[in-house]
């Protein structure tokens, strides 16, 4: 739907020329559905792409930044902090489900967030190659992170924490846990 933020194409240009009437394409195909055309670009894409995009009148809206690491063989999980837990997210719990997705796109989005995103967080917590939890600090849910599984690779999303917690090391906790997970 209109407004999501999966709606954007990845990997064009990855395995050959994109032309500008290949973009113009991509536009009208958003464009016929409501939606703002989004491409995901790397450093990697080939030349015409970013050139194409350019002639097409598309501009740069997000730099996100992709970092890669072998992760060696470690035993057992890092230790959380007195007073926490962390809560795999049973997806078959509509329940659970909806409880991360909640508090995810209140800390992403804000509390207005729209019925799209928050749905778009539901399917992402459901899809069968994430792993996801939640973080709870005296029965009050502080945090949530996600990540996903990919044959021999993983990739972590979606991390929040409350601003009432931030500053205390939970967002680097969230990684190191996804990653040993990931192992």
């Amino acid at each position: 739907a209109p407004g999501s933020w999966i709606n954007q194409i990845i990997n064009a240009g990855s395995d050959g020329a994109v032309t500008r009437d290949d973009v113009e394409d991509i536009a009208r195909w958003f464009a016929e559905r409501g939606a703002e055309p989004k491409i995901v670009i790397t450093p990697y894409v080939h030349p015409s792409l970013r050139r194409s995009l350019a002639e097409a009148g598309f501009v740069l809206k997000t730099i996100e930044t992709l970092l890669t690491a072998d992760l060696p063989r470690r035993e057992g999980q890092p230790a959380l902090p007195p007073g926490y837990s962390l809560h795999m997210v049973d997806k078959a719990d509509p329940d659970d489900v909806e409880r991360y997705a909640q508090f995810a796109s209140s800390v992403h989005f804000g509390d207005g967030a729209s019925e799209t995103l928050i749905d778009s967080l539901r399917r992402a917590v459901r899809d069968p190659r994430s792993i996801n939890h939640i973080l709870i600090e005296d029965e009050t849910i502080v945090g949530v992170c996600g990540a996903e599984r990919f044959e021999n690779l993983g990739a972590l999303w979606n991390g929040a924490i409350a601003p009432s917690h931030r500053r205390r090391g939970l967002q680097r906790l969230l990684i190191e846990w996804r990653l040993a997970s990931l192992r």
